[in-house]
């Protein structure tokens, strides 16, 4: 993953890709971005998708990622692979975490779960990358 410096002199972006192993997600790949303020270490960075993906732990509209419970558990020696292993297995469980940011998919997943995976199907396949 390059490191990409920010114009903006409060953060920085590292771009990569995530394979997650799970279904419905397991048959693409997906970039994020990591955003890391100047206090990084200090501050949890923020992580968004790139390419869309159907899931209640990411907003539809920027793709920022919810951090709710890392937050609680991050420390300033956290490493940046902890905080992709993080994501990976947000991902992965595919399912809604307390404080989802899409009240929507959450309600999908928990009252028909068949038409939740469905549409995260056709979005992995939609939007998803090769994972070559």
């Amino acid at each position: 993953m390059p490191i990409v410096y920010s114009n903006d002199l409060h953060a920085n972006s590292i771009y990569g890709r995530i394979f997650p192993t799970k279904d419905p997600y397991c048959f693409a790949s997906f970039r994020i971005e990591i955003r890391m303020s100047i206090a990084y270490p200090f501050n949890v960075p923020e992580v968004f998708f790139l390419d869309s993906i159907y899931h209640s732990a990411v907003q539809r509209d920027s793709g920022r990622c919810c951090f709710c419970n890392f937050k609680k558990q991050y420390k300033p020696t956290t490493s940046l692979v902890e905080v992709i292993e993080h994501v990976l297995n947000i991902v992965d469980s595919s399912y809604p975490l307390e404080h989802c940011n899409d009240d929507t998919i959450t309600n999908l997943y928990c009252n028909n779960y068949e038409q939740f995976y469905k549409t995260a199907l056709e979005y992995t396949f939609k939007y998803g990358l090769p994972r070559q």
